[in-house]
């Protein structure tokens, strides 16, 4: 039998009006209860409570708002106001993005300044001085370019090292080390290559043996030193600092040193002539003629800074220079001013400043300062364009910021290669190294301990300089290998400083920087 499915009746429309304006009455007829008992309460004031602000003052509001409501929504209230800013800078960002992205151009400008500011305090300045010193105090020219040469061209990092210290209080990592190490030895006698006078200058064995070898002991000392603990106490500092002093002695018994090492290795063919000037004085005086034609030509060589070139690009690197002559030459005593020529009586460039070679001194110690204030510019405005350009940090300490702060040893290495001084030359670029790690690192250490000390603070918490020392085993490694190549490099080519040499140098300084980015890429260290 079939079902019939049965209709449901929903009543005619003015039913269901009914029954509609029947549920509003009720909901009116409750909410308008519950507001006169709330209102009895609101008035009889127990719906109030008196809170204090942040500022202090106290104010009344309704006690059924709870704190949490008040505390998220002031919280989504500032979450939604930094949105609405984040969005505002942004736009500020892009919209002046292109301006301030061309304002670079003032730092890489600033960056050149700079550098011609470095090459005038070495080459009219810091040379001639170390050429007075050495003239002087009969050193040897490897002896003054590892000590005296070296600790002037390392004088902008010991200063960005002192700095690091009390100043910004950051951490030395070994990486940044380990690049302006590397540039200061393979790059830098790469370019001393470039500017030998004759296309070659031969080098002497004793120097490069003694350098070398006192750098990797020193080298292994630090990385034992500080792979254990991750840091640099006082009595490690005053360990690697010892180390310098007895590198100095070593310095000072140089030439005894040299004679002993020479019979033991049977090394006398390449072994450095120390009394042929005394038999060449003895047979007629050719030493003497020499050196007064040598005198002649420094004489020569002498411009005075204030006269203007005849060539038209000379006049505009005059102009653009004579800022910087008018700042050296009122601040650093000329010592390579000769006093008269042919004859004729010179005037010196600024009338107040004394000018000749017995003011030697005054101007080596005047140089470091100036090199540590051109050296410390340039290496702010070169991590400014990094930072523009999106250069990785890793890669500007490697490359840019180590070989900014090794430009006055570049620099002045480069100045005594023109010179024919090919030793003093390379034992610059490695002493400059040992001075690094056995000064640079350990006198900031010792004097902020005795500061710390001094004040009553906590010497362990406050002194002690912790170091980053990731990968350490692998940059340790490959230093020890730098040195190895630096030395074959120079025995294949007969121990003589030429083009041939200095290729060498750049292409193991390039094959170091691929070899050390692909090393932090792939985090093998």
């Amino acid at each position: 039998m079939k079902m019939v499915k049965r209709r449901r009746c929903r009543g005619s429309l003015a039913c269901r009006k009914a029954r509609g304006r029947g549920m509003l009455g009720f909901c009116a007829a409750l909410a308008m209860a519950g507001v006169a008992v709330e209102g009895k309460r609101y008035v009889a004031g127990e719906l109030h409570a008196d809170y204090e602000t942040e500022s202090g003052v106290t104010s009344r509001r309704l006690a059924i708002v709870s704190d949490a409501f008040i505390e998220n929504k002031s919280r989504c209230k500032a979450k939604n106001q930094r949105r609405a800013d984040k969005k505002e800078g942004e736009r500020h960002y892009k919209k002046n993005a292109d301006c301030n992205r061309g304002m670079v151009i003032f730092h890489i400008l600033g960056v050149i300044y700079m550098f011609l500011g470095l090459m005038i305090v070495c080459d009219n300045f810091f040379g001639p001085a170390l050429d007075v010193m050495v003239e002087r105090w009969s050193i040897d020219d490897d002896v003054a370019g590892a000590t005296f040469m070296a600790a002037g061209g390392s004088a902008p990092e010991l200063a960005t090292s002192f700095m690091g210290r009390f100043v910004s209080k950051s951490d030395v990592g070994f990486g940044t080390i380990v690049g302006s190490a590397v540039f200061n030895v393979l790059f830098v006698i790469g370019l001393c290559a470039l500017v030998v006078p004759g296309g070659e200058v031969p080098l002497t064995w004793w120097p490069l043996f003694r350098d070398c070898s006192y750098y990797i002991v020193g080298l292994a000392v630090l990385a034992v030193l500080v792979s254990g603990a991750d840091s640099l106490n006082l009595w490690e500092s005053i360990v690697l600092f010892a180390m310098y002093l007895g590198y100095v002695t070593i310095m000072f018994f140089n030439e005894k040193l040299e004679r002993m090492f020479t019979k033991l290795f049977g090394m006398e063919k390449n072994a450095k002539v120390r009394d042929a000037p005394a038999e060449k004085v003895e047979e007629g005086g050719a030493p003497d003629s020499a050196e007064a034609e040598g005198g002649g030509d420094d004489d020569d060589e002498w411009e005075n800074p204030w006269e203007m070139p005849d060539d038209k690009p000379g006049c505009v690197l005059w102009v653009i220079c004579l800022p910087l002559n008018v700042m050296l030459y009122g601040t650093l005593p000329d010592v390579a001013f000769p006093g008269e020529k042919d004859g004729v009586k010179l005037k010196k460039p600024v009338l107040y400043m004394p000018a000749g070679d017995d003011h030697f001194l005054v101007t080596f110690f005047a140089c470091l300062l100036w090199l540590v204030v051109f050296s410390y510019l340039m290496v702010v405005w070169v991590t400014v364009i990094g930072a523009v350009f999106g250069i990785s940090d890793y890669i500007m300490g490697l490359t840019i910021l180590a070989s900014g702060t090794s430009i006055p040893d570049a620099l002045s290495s480069m100045y005594m290669a023109k010179e024919g001084r090919g030793d003093m030359a390379i034992s610059s670029s490695i002493g400059s190294n040992v001075f690094d790690i056995l000064v640079g690192l350990p006198v900031p250490t010792i004097v902020k301990y005795v500061v710390v000390y001094a004040q009553g603070n906590n010497v362990r918490k406050l002194a002690q300089w912790n170091f980053d020392t990731d990968g350490i085993v692998f940059d340790t490694v490959l230093l020890l290998m730098m040195v190895a190549l630096i030395v074959t490099s120079i025995m294949l080519t007969n121990l003589v400083l030429n083009m041939r040499l200095g290729t060498m140098m750049f292409v193991l300084y390039f094959v170091f920087l691929v070899v050390c980015i692909l090393n932090k890429v792939t985090g093998t260290a």
